[in-house]
Parts: C-alpha cells; sequence; structure tokens
C-alpha cells in the first residue's frame, strides 16, 4: 500500500506550520475541548505565531468526570476559550460536533467524511486531548491517505500529571480488543509480538494483559526532555509487570527508551516487531498507555505497514479524573508535508 508514510514523518517547527498555512490554498484544523488546560495550548501556540487556518471543528467529548464539580467545570471553561481563540485563527466561526469518546469505527468514518468534504491542501490535528481510541482512529485513516494530502498533528505536553492514581480511580468498565483495520485477521497468537507504551497507569495495563498477551515484544519508556521523573514515575509503578514479562522463561520482551518524537527510531522499532510477526503470520498487539504523540506515532507505522494483523488491547475507564494533568507546556508538532 503506496501512503503518505512513506517520505517519512518528521518534526515541524511554527516557522514551518505557519508557511505551509500560509502556502495552502485551504487549510483545516481539527481539535478536542477537554477538562484538561492543555486542550487550549495549540491553538494559544498559533495565535502567538500568528498561524492562520481557513476553518476548523472543535470536538466535544461528554466524558464522565464521577461527582467532581471542578471537571464539567474547567470543561466549559475551556470551550468557551477555544470559541474565542478561534477568532484569531479562523475567518470563519469553527462548527461543533459531539463525539462518542469510545467508538474507534464511528470517528473513524467522521474523519473520513470531514477530510473528503473540506479538500483541504492541509489539515491541522490537534491530538493533545482525543481519547486514545480516537488517536488510533487518526493514524488508522491517516496512513490511508495519497502522498499529496498533507497533514501535521500537534501535541501539548502538561507542566505536570497529577496525582500516581491511573486515569480512573474507579477501575475499568470494559477491554475493547480491536484490529487497526478492518481486515485485520488474528492468526497464529502464539506468536504474536506486543507493542507496550508505558504509562502511569499500572492497573489498565495489567487488565490489558489479562485479556491478551503476546509472546514477547517490546517495553517502551517514553524519555521527556527535562522531565526524567515521567519516565521513573512510569517505571516505578509498572515495575511488577514488567519484572513479570521479562522473568517468564519462554517469553521475549526487551526493554527500550526513546523520546516519542525521534521518528526513525520508533519506525525502526516498530518495523523489527512487524518482521518478527510477518515471519510466523502472527499479529502485532499495540498497549497505548504513553502520551498520545508516541501512540500516533507507532500505530501509523503499524496501520501503513502491516494493517493485516495490527490490533490493539484498551481498557475503557468508568470515569475520568479531572485532575490528571496540570497546566499547559511546549507543543511539538509533526507530520508528511
Amino acid at each position: 500500500m503506496i501512503t503518505s508514510l512513506d517520505s517519512g514523518v518528521r518534526g515541524f517547527s511554527l516557522a514551518d506550520v505557519r508557511k505551509l498555512a500560509a502556502d495552502a490554498r485551504k487549510t483545516f484544523w481539527i481539535g478536542a475541548a477537554s477538562f484538561e488546560e492543555r486542550c487550549c495550548g495549540a491553538m494559544a501556540t498559533m495565535i502567538r505565531e500568528r498561524v492562520r487556518l481557513s476553518c476548523g471543528v472543535i470536538l466535544d467529548y461528554q466524558t464522565n468526570l464521577g461527582l467532581d464539580p471542578d471537571g464539567d467545570r474547567n470543561r466549559q471553561q475551556n470551550l468557551d476559550r477555544l470559541r474565542r481563540d478561534a477568532s484569531a485563527v479562523f475567518p470563519v466561526e469553527p462548527f461543533e460536533h459531539p463525539v462518542d469518546a469510545y467508538s474507534f469505527a464511528e470517528f473513524a468514518a467522521f474523519l473520513r467524511d470531514v477530510l473528503s468534504q473540506e479538500h483541504a491542501d492541509l489539515t491541522v490535528i490537534d491530538i493533545t486531548c482525543l481519547t486514545k481510541i480516537h488517536t488510533l482512529a487518526l493514524a488508522a485513516e491517516l496512513a490511508k491517505l495519497s502522498p499529496e494530502q498533507k497533514w501535521v498533528l500537534s501535541y501539548t505536553l502538561p507542566e505536570n500529571y497529577g496525582g500516581i492514581h491511573s486515569e480512573s480511580a474507579e477501575g475499568w468498565r470494559d477491554v475493547i480488543i480491536a484490529p487497526l483495520a478492518q481486515s485485520a485477521r488474528l492468526f497464529n497468537e502464539e506468536y504474536s509480538r506486543g507493542i507496550i507504551l508505558l504509562g502511569h497507569e499500572a492497573d489498565r495495563l495489567v487488565f490489558a494483559l489479562s485479556e491478551l498477551e503476546p509472546s514477547g515484544g517490546i517495553i517502551v519508556h517514553v524519555d521527556t526532555p527535562r522531565r526524567p521523573d515521567w519516565k521513573l514515575r512510569s517505571a516505578a509503578v509498572n515495575r511488577r509487570t514488567i519484572r513479570r514479562l521479562r522473568g517468564m522463561r519462554f517469553a521475549d520482551w526487551e526493554a527500550v527508551s526513546v523520546d516519542s518524537v525521534d521518528y526513525g527510531r520508533v519506525a525502526s522499532l516498530v518495523g523489527a516487531q512487524i518482521d518478527s510477526a510477518k515471519s510466523h503470520g502472527a499479529p502485532v498487539i499495540l498497549f497505548p498507555f504513553g502520551p498520545k504523540s508516541l501512540i500516533s506515532n507507532v500505530a501509523l507505522r503499524l496501520a501503513a505497514d502491516y494493517d493485516q494483523a495490527s490490533w490493539f488491547v484498551y481498557p475503557v475507564p468508568q470515569q475520568y479524573d479531572a485532575g490528571y494533568t496540570e497546566g499547559i507546556a511546549d507543543t511539538r508538532w509533526f507530520g508528511i508535508a
């Protein structure tokens, strides 16, 4: 399959994005309102750096925040801020679209429709506060685009993560085991390869592995510049699971560290797992618990190079913690353009 990924994902500066937008006949933006303040980070950066786009859509999630009044209040405040800021980026008011937070197929269909209808020369998508399910659906759709279709993703880091608890202090209501492409098959599981992207949710990984555990693969620690504490925290909360996987007699798990924007290394690591799985006609299973900047890049490579047998496992939380992240830090930009 020939896709836009053949030329390779790369990073962009804001100056790059500004020039791409200025040179495009039509640009289109997709972003999500959230209870997390950082959902406004990319838009604020575009205003500051004088990036102007043609039109856009604000996705409106109605995720369960339990009985915490701060969550709903924060989400409304952030949605109001996005509406105000949009007037400095777009000549027309962006439309708003309610979305089911956990429907892979519905969101993929929405993306196909909007991308085909808008006919944009450049699509800019802020993945900061997409759900991880929607980040995977987005990657699967981007992998299908032609090389002529340009796109840029943005991802805003928080100033900090909240407590060491998981996104859901109330546990997990369900687990989704699904393919990145409808045509994917699940054969020869005894030779399956896993890609575990570690996050701060130890119970989520345990729950996911109890449903589907590959025979081996890679356990990915994420290096974040200037924040070594995030990697240390992730390693600490997942230590027992990592020790168990790597200590199994007949398993083949390797722990690796990677910066989520080291696109060459990400492609190489994923490619090695694909090659191993292909040699046995087996699937690759993704456990997407790290930052969405890394999730998107891994899923893009899987969807582009091994859509016939790439799957993911994703436990769905009962509710979200409104204090999961704090503040707005740097925004990263990457894509195909």
